[in-house]
């Protein structure tokens, strides 16, 4: 056997054997906590509930990690308005007030005025995840947790916006998450509104600064050499590991893209770059189109975009990918079937100049290379949909029912218009297994 296929073999014996080790370990630690909270004393909320019945002892975590002034003195915290689009998010969620006095300063001014601060509050505890695929989770990303990795590592040089971290902090062991973020005023959209073009265009040239930076370092780099996947598809493995009981022509789609990508140089993604992911800081243009209904406002293609500002939330699926994922995702899930095929095609050409700008080199950004990669990756965002749809993997996520319907119309949408020619003579297969793919998705309940 061939030394690269005997430490193949070695590594998956070794994966097998830590998955039967620390799935069930892991299984019986993030159960036990959750139904016995009592006996178990974390060191950091785990909700909302929490906060609003000990304050200070929240209020001091918070000068522990020095995001208040150590002297001040706590005067209350005021749970605000929850989430308007992702109503079940506040299960794991929260936005507070927090009012506090930096204490006198000497006799003459005996207290100072009040200062207050709007905070974010975010808990994860698996939040609807079976409790196997966390346990599963647990034992493969041991010590990982992907949004408090970010902010910890990644979001002080981050080249785009996002919120300034107060606190965050995990517990693996129970998959414990509180990350306290401050609170950003701006524009969140429902996905299912349909997103103004001008909108999409922001994230997308925000973006691209992050996929450039990384490009070909996401393993190499300090700061993002914490995440697992290495190469090609590794974010997207889990597809793989699902494969039992699929038709031999799903499974050779798959096998093909995996190839193909397998010695792409990857970045860091957002990973869930869509609309409502986002906050939307300008002068209310974009609010006035989605709420207008009108199409032509929402596809108005403005000269100018700089006026738009956009803060990117939610990096829970932050990871290595290829260069083109975060455009072929935000441009699938996150606007309308009729926008995409109207105008995916200018949003790419601007995209591939952004990348070229922000120091990609034009040499891997051939116009036709860029528009095979998109589609291929369009195939691979469908495997991952159909995979955590048809699981559950989505479900009690804190999304709506109307979001899911629109994410589930532009993914049926997108297989009907693969362009098989071109998806046939990149992968090297026969068209049969494609339009087997075109045939199923139509009958696919999700």
């Amino acid at each position: 056997m061939a030394p690269a296929k005997q430490n193949k073999g070695w590594g998956q014996v070794k994966t097998l054997a830590k998955l039967a080790v620390g799935v069930p370990a892991f299984a019986t630690s993030i159960a036990t906590e959750a139904r016995l909270t009592s006996l178990f004393k974390l060191p950091f909320p785990r909700d909302v509930d929490e906060i609003l019945h000990a304050p200070e002892r929240f209020f001091s975590l918070l000068q522990e990690a020095g995001a208040l002034p150590a002297r001040a003195e706590l005067l209350g915290i005021q749970q605000g308005e929850g989430l308007h689009n992702e109503p079940d998010k506040q299960r794991t969620s929260g936005i507070l007030e927090v009012r506090w006095s930096d204490g006198p300063l000497d006799a003459r001014a005996p207290s100072t005025p009040a200062r207050s601060q709007r905070l974010f509050v975010k808990f994860q505890n698996g939040r609807g995840l079976p409790l196997w695929l966390q346990a599963m989770r647990a034992t493969v990303e041991w010590g990982i947790a992907r949004e408090v990795d970010f902010y910890r590592r990644l979001a002080p040089t981050a080249p785009l916006r996002v919120p300034k971290a107060m606190y965050a902090n995990y517990l693996p062991a129970f998959n414990r998450v509180c990350l306290v973020l401050e609170h950003t005023e701006g524009y969140n959209l429902a996905d299912w509104r349909g997103c103004p073009i001008t909108a999409v265009r922001a994230m997308l040239r925000d973006v691209s600064r992050l996929n450039a930076t990384y490009f070909g370092r996401v393993d190499t780099d300090s700061r993002s050499s914490w995440i697992p996947a290495r190469s090609g598809l590794d974010y997207a493995s889990f597809v793989g590991d699902f494969m039992a009981g699929e038709a031999d022509w799903y499974r050779q789609i798959w096998a093909a893209l995996v190839d193909y990508f397998a010695d792409h140089p990857l970045t860091l993604v957002h990973g869930d770059c869509r609309p409502g992911n986002m906050l939307f800081v300008d002068d209310g243009d974009i609010q006035r189109a989605v709420e207008s209904g009108d199409d032509d406002d929402r596809r108005r293609w403005d000269d100018d975009i700089d006026d738009t500002e956009v803060v990117f939330l939610d990096w829970e699926a932050t990871n290595a990918a290829p260069l083109w994922w975060d455009f072929t995702y935000c441009t699938t899930v996150g606007i309308t079937v009729e926008d995409r095929r109207a105008l995916r095609p200018r949003l790419l050409d601007e995209h591939r100049r952004n990348l070229i700008k922000n120091g990609v080199p034009e040499s891997m950004l051939g116009p036709q290379r860029c528009r095979v990669e998109v589609e291929l990756l369009t195939l691979v965002l469908v495997f991952v949909a159909k995979l955590v749809r048809t699981k559950g993997f989505w479900d009690r996520q804190g999304n709506t029912a109307e979001d899911f319907a629109a994410w589930d119309e532009r993914i049926r949408a997108v297989i009907e218009d693969a362009d098989i020619p071109t998806i046939t003579n990149a992968l090297g297969l026969p068209a049969e297994p494609l339009h087997e793919l075109k045939r199923a998705a139509a009958d696919w309940q999700f």
